[in-house]
């Protein structure tokens, strides 16, 4: 999901409503936020083509709220291998609280011992 900023009803870079900001602090500020930008695209999770390379075929979906304990394990043969782990979390809705976001992480099965 693409990060957007507005500003609305901003006159300049330094009117912020009823604060007055020097420019100096406003251009630390920008660079700064620029940097925390920069680090969120980069915190890319993992596509699906990797983490099946690795071995997991099945997903674990929590739900994105941190007071909700939902979690459920799918099938991630339904999407292709170029598509990302962090692509798929804000396509997911709780069907027990509703909240809208998901932490998904590659289920990585425990290995099978004896001959059955």
């Amino acid at each position: 999901m693409p990060l957007s900023l507005e500003a609305d009803g901003l006159q300049s870079p330094t009117d912020l409503g009823r604060h007055r900001v020097s420019r100096r602090n406003y251009s630390r500020a920008i660079s700064d936020l620029g940097s925390l930008l920069s680090a969120a695209q980069r915190l890319q999770k993992i596509t699906l083509g990797e983490m099946r390379d690795s071995g997991p075929r099945r997903l674990l979906v929590y739900c994105g709220d941190y007071k909700c304990v939902h979690s459920v394990t799918i099938d991630a043969s339904g999407w292709g291998d170029g598509v990302r782990l962090s692509d798929l979390e804000p396509r997911f809705t709780c069907k027990v609280c509703g909240h809208r976001g998901a932490d998904i992480r590659p289920l990585f099965e425990r290995p099978r011992f004896g001959t059955g």
